[in-house]
């Protein structure tokens, strides 16, 4: 789980697939159960995390609602992150 010692200095050079994949250990969670409560597949989940598949509104908000990661935030990595796929 990042803190404020391991903090990404700037945020636009991560995803939130990055994000999501390093909150999973902490709380435990795979990607079998986050497709469950997202209300889509594993597969989805799989496409999420390795980047293939974009995040959409509804999702980035169930995400918020269920680990308390910002949507707002989420949203905004994947944005950047679809700008410059390099990073």
């Amino acid at each position: 789980m990042p803190n404020r010692f391991n903090l990404v200095r700037y945020y636009h050079e991560t995803a939130r697939a990055d994000i999501l994949r390093k909150t999973m250990p902490y709380y435990q969670i795979s990607s079998d159960k986050i497709a469950q409560q997202l209300g889509i597949s594993t597969q989805q989940v799989l496409e999420l995390l390795s980047h293939k598949r974009c995040l959409t509104t509804e999702m980035a908000r169930r995400i918020e609602s269920r680990s308390g990661l910002s949507a707002d935030l989420l949203l905004k990595l994947d944005a950047d992150y679809q700008r410059n796929p390099s990073n």
